[in-house]
């Protein structure tokens, strides 16, 4: 099999902790995400889009101390690459009946509306595989648990593309250092982010609410905040505003909201409350790798920063 060249920023084979869940990768790829040319960068992200989603689901659905399987394959087709990804968990499965409807807007099974979510995940990852012109379906694990199917044709470079964060990161040698701080009261969305961040040897500092962010930028000092909007206790517009009143150097401290709530009336009042830019949920993990470039070029370890009093 010819070499795919790709700029993704997970290793082929780790073994990652995420909580008391492990997330085993098992691919023939050298890394994961994209296997596209530098000219078809919106197909990677609909890739990472799904991969996100997938997880994310896999990780809520399985029970602490599962294991969960994202396994990736290529092979040569019609001058181009088939690629096949496969997401397995440890949950309790899709029953028969709802394995179609899951995919649609809003549509859950019994299971999915107890654990809570929009059930749009699964229907924005069929969206994005429809417009890559391939499938996506589920069927059981072996050994019990659901398994996510999804295939499309891609074409490869014909080189490797240059290592940059904007592009996509190599995560074999690009190591930022930053302090990050990740208000998100969603248990299974930290366990995605912590994965993410992972391979950038990044180990962010998680609360649960807009308050409990207030508080930890007040004890110890942040190159960056990813911000959740909507959480108990204090929102994170709420907590942005507060952060922005707080006395110098913190008040500066980059904040970017993390929401699903990306209309332009929403991303105006976020920067009105003093967030400096928005991540879409699900997040791309290019314009998440991007963001984390831009603020470790903006903010090497600053030993003189100090936590407000």
């Amino acid at each position: 099999m010819p070499p795919l060249w790709v700029s993704a920023p997970i290793p082929s084979r780790i073994r990652e902790p995420c909580g008391e869940n492990f997330i085993a990768f098992d691919s023939k790829l050298t890394r994961i995400c994209s296997i596209l040319p530098a000219s078809e960068r919106t197909r990677q992200g609909k890739i990472e889009q799904i991969l996100v989603n997938l997880l994310s689901n896999a990780m809520k659905f399985s029970p602490h101390g599962s294991r969960i399987r994202l396994g990736i394959g290529a092979e040569t087709h019609k001058g181009g690459m088939r690629v096949a990804i496969e997401v397995c968990d440890q949950g309790p499965g899709v029953p028969e009946a709802d394995r179609t409807r899951i995919f649609g807007a809003y549509e859950q099974t019994a299971e999915g509306r107890r654990v809570g979510g929009a059930g749009l995940g699964l229907a924005i990852c069929a969206a994005n595989v429809h417009a890559l012109g391939g499938t996506i379906g589920v069927t059981d694990a072996q050994g019990g648990g659901s398994r996510f199917v999804l295939s499309f044709e891609v074409q490869p470079a014909e080189k490797a593309p240059e290592a940059s964060p904007e592009d996509g990161v190599d995560v074999e040698t690009w190591r930022p250092s930053l302090r990050i701080l990740v208000a998100e009261d969603n248990a299974a969305n930290q366990k995605v982010l912590a994965v993410l961040l992972r391979p950038l040897g990044l180990t962010p500092t998680f609360v649960g609410n807009g308050l409990e962010a207030l508080e930890a930028v007040r004890a110890e000092a942040f190159d960056l905040i990813l911000m959740d909007a909507n959480m108990p206790v204090m929102d994170g517009a709420t907590a942005a505003r507060a952060i922005r009143a707080l006395p110098q150097p913190v008040a500066h401290t980059p904040i970017h909201m993390v929401t699903a709530n990306v209309f332009e009336e929403d991303r105006a009042g976020y920067l009105a409350a003093g967030a400096d830019g928005v991540l879409a949920k699900p997040v791309v993990v290019a314009e998440l790798y991007a963001l984390i470039a831009s603020c470790s070029k903006l903010h090497e370890p600053d030993t003189a920063r100090r936590p407000a009093a």
